[in-house]
C-alpha cells in the first residue's frame, strides 16, 4: 500500500487510546479523549505530535509559521509546514468558492429582474394587442351593415 495510508493510521488515533503521557477524558460518546498534547489545546490527533490549530485567520497562520520554527524534527516540521499549506490553500478554495456563488447569486437575481421586466411587457402587448382587435373588430361591423341585401345597388 501506500505510504499515506500507513501514515493515516499510525499512532493511537484508531486505536481509542491516547499515546503515553497523554492525560484523557471521557468524551460525549463515552469515549476518551486526550487532552492538550504539544501545547496547542486541541487534543491528540495523529503521531508524536503538534497538532496546528484550525484557524483561518492570517494572524493564526503566522502563528502558526512561527510555532513551526520551534520544532527541531525536520520530517514534522515539514508534515505541519504542509498541514499548514493545505490549510490555507483550503481556506482560499472556500473564499473562491463563496465569492463564485456570490457572483451567481446576483447573475441570477438580475436575470429574475429581467425576467419579471419582460412578463410584464408581454402582459402589456398582450392587453394592447387585444384593444386593436376589438377595435378592429368594431370598425368592421360598422363598415358592413347588417343586412347588407337591403341596400343593393342597382344594375347600370
Amino acid at each position: 500500500g501506500s505510504g499515506r495510508a500507513k501514515r493515516a493510521g499510525a499512532g493511537a488515533r484508531g486505536s481509542g487510546t491516547p499515546p503515553s503521557g497523554a492525560v484523557s477524558k471521557p468524551t460525549a460518546r463515552g469515549g476518551r479523549a486526550a487532552a492538550n498534547q504539544g501545547g496547542f489545546g486541541m487534543g491528540y490527533v495523529g503521531r508524536n505530535s503538534m497538532h496546528i490549530p484550525h484557524g483561518n485567520t492570517a494572524l493564526s497562520v503566522k502563528a502558526d509559521e512561527e510555532r513551526l520554527n520551534t520544532i527541531t524534527d525536520e520530517k514534522e516540521r515539514k508534515r505541519l509546514k504542509r498541514l499548514l499549506r493545505n490549510r490555507v490553500s483550503a481556506q482560499q478554495a472556500r473564499e473562491r468558492k463563496k465569492a463564485y456563488l456570490a457572483s451567481l447569486e446576483q447573475t441570477e437575481a438580475q436575470k429574475a429582474n429581467r425576467l419579471h421586466e419582460l412578463e410584464n411587457r408581454v402582459t402589456t402587448l398582450e392587453r394592447e394587442n387585444q384593444m386593436l382587435r376589438q377595435v378592429i373588430q368594431t370598425v368592421t361591423r360598422r363598415a358592413v351593415p347588417p343586412n347588407a341585401s337591403d341596400f343593393q345597388v342597382p344594375a347600370m
